[in-house]
């Protein structure tokens, strides 16, 4: 028994090993993860949502009129966001797990997540023009061999009395521009 445990051990190091060889990055440097959230950030507090919205993944099925279309929702959402929370004003890594109450943004569709489940994420503890403290949680995807981001979550923390009823009011806001956005293509 002990000697399938040891080579389990064994097997384990050398997938992990071989995944680092053939990738050229571990899973456990977040490095390149830090600077597109980097990147991210300062593109939102510089109100370049459009080309933030181009750190996304978006599915390499899509044709280039669906992309465009996807980009520029995420892009207009980011902007919403903005104008709701407010700017960022500071942003600092954080470790430590925080609760929040929290809406987000992605491209592609739910069908398409569920294929892909893997994510890796950065929280960072912000502060908002508007909405004060907050949080920001950027989540990571490497479905192609390089890390995009899969979704970004604008939160608020629960130990605050008014987030949960914020976020609610965000959320039926984001539910009526949905509305209108399936209302305009039909």
């Amino acid at each position: 028994m002990r000697k399938i445990y040891l080579l389990s051990i064994v097997l384990a190091i050398f997938i992990l090993c071989f995944y680092i060889s053939c990738t050229k990055k571990s899973p456990f440097d977040s490095k390149e993860r830090e600077e597109i959230a980097a990147n991210f950030i300062g593109l939102i507090q510089n109100n370049d949502f459009s080309s933030a919205s181009k750190l996304f993944h978006y599915p390499s099925d899509y044709s280039s009129d669906q992309l465009l279309e996807d980009r520029v929702g995420v892009s207009n959402f980011l902007e919403f966001f903005n104008e709701e929370f407010g700017a960022i004003l500071r942003s600092k890594l954080t470790k430590s797990p925080h609760e929040f109450y929290h809406v987000s943004i992605f491209g592609g569709d739910v069908p398409y997540w569920q294929k892909y489940p893997k994510y890796t994420s950065l929280t960072y503890k912000v502060e908002f023009e508007k909405e004060g403290e907050g949080y920001l949680c950027i989540h990571f995807c490497d479905i192609d061999n390089k890390w995009e981001i899969r979704m970004v979550m604008y939160g608020l923390p629960k130990s605050l009395s008014n987030s949960e009823a914020k976020i609610l009011e965000i959320g039926s806001k984001m539910m009526k521009m949905l509305q209108n956005l399936m209302q305009d293509k039909k």
